[in-house]
């Protein structure tokens, strides 16, 4: 009866030594889960901000090629109406020679001279955007 007794107390013991094992175990799992819950918030955060970027890379992207385009519409206007304005402003002047009088004193010739000179400085303050846009291009890989 006495082995019977000592049996049933290691049974006992073997028990409470398992279920002890089998509480540090779900206490590990515990703590793994609410690890990786921490990790998923943060991989979430983050896929929100990459997400944000790109959208926003996208936005540049679409604004970068509108105003290259106005750009290149631009220097397309320019030259037009560098063209236009020299070719006028050539013909005042041999008018002028063969009246005998200064191109200079004739308003219209000022004013396209002075109107050419504008444009010019606006164009060439434009232009040094250009290396700019290129720049980007290469970078937005567009």
């Amino acid at each position: 009866m006495e082995i019977k007794r000592v049996y049933e107390k290691l049974n006992k013991v073997e028990l409470k030594s398992e279920k002890i094992e089998l509480a540090s175990l779900n206490d590990r799992a515990k703590s793994i889960v609410d690890g990786n819950k921490a990790v998923k918030s943060f991989i979430d955060k983050a896929y929100t901000e990459v997400r944000q970027v790109i959208r926003k890379i996208d936005d540049v992207k679409s604004q970068y090629k509108e105003a290259n385009f106005k750009m290149q519409d631009a220097f397309s206007e320019y030259e037009d109406s560098e063209k236009l304005t020299l070719k006028l402003m050539t013909e005042i002047s041999k008018t002028a020679k063969e009246l005998g009088v200064s191109e200079k004193s004739i308003p219209s010739y000022s004013n396209l001279s002075k109107s050419l000179n504008a444009m010019q400085k606006s164009f060439n303050d434009l232009g040094k955007f250009e290396v700019d846009m290129d720049s980007l291009e290469k970078i937005l890989k567009i």
